[in-house]
This record gives structure tokens, C-alpha cells and sequence, in this order.
């Protein structure tokens, strides 16, 4: 299990565009150096790169973009295989106390 915030998603930034693109786009390259990470938003960066998916958490039960998620399982490249945010969750834990109780 692996709890990702939205503000890790953004501080990452720069080095994960950096592994995907290490000698192209450099002026976007640039314009993430010129951010402050610790305090740009999700949107500042959407519209250096162009969309939102470099800062996205992307819940696969809801398909929400939220701001905490939680990283379940391992794909091959040992990152999680499925992401749930908090609220379905607690949903998941509420249906299991249902199913225990009755």
C-alpha cells in the first residue's frame, strides 16, 4: 500500500518529465525548473505541459481526480496496480463491517 498526495504528484514533476523526456521539449523543461513545487498548483503545470495527467490521482473506482489517493497491489514496474481514494475506501471497509455483523 502507498498513499500519494496531489503535492507529491506536483514535486515529482520535473523528475518524472525529466525520465520521459531526459533531451526534448526543453522549454518546457525550463519553464518546471522555474516553478516553486512546494507552492505551484495542479494548474500551473497543466498549462506548462499542456493537460493535467502529469498531476492527476485518478481514483479507479469513482474516477475522480482527487487530492490523496491509495496505491494498491504491484504491476510489473513495481508501482501500484490500482489507486482508491478515502471515500470509496471507507466504503469498501463499511460494506466489509456489514457483511462481519450480520
Amino acid at each position: 500500500m502507498q498513499i500519494i498526495t496531489k503535492r507529491e504528484k506536483i514535486r515529482s514533476v520535473l523528475n518524472r518529465w525529466l525520465k520521459q523526456y531526459p533531451e526534448q521539449n526543453q522549454i518546457t523543461t525550463t519553464k518546471l525548473r522555474e516553478l516553486d513545487l512546494n507552492n505551484c498548483s495542479a494548474d500551473d503545470i497543466a498549462n506548462i505541459i499542456g493537460n493535467s495527467s502529469w498531476t492527476s490521482l485518478y481514483c479507479n473506482e469513482c474516477e475522480k481526480d482527487v487530492d490523496i489517493i491509495m496505491g494498491l497491489g504491484k504491476d510489473d514496474d513495481k508501482d501500484p496496480s490500482v489507486y482508491v481514494c478515502e471515500c470509496c475506501l471507507a466504503g469498501a471497509l463499511a460494506q466489509f463491517k456489514y457483511l462481519r455483523d450480520r
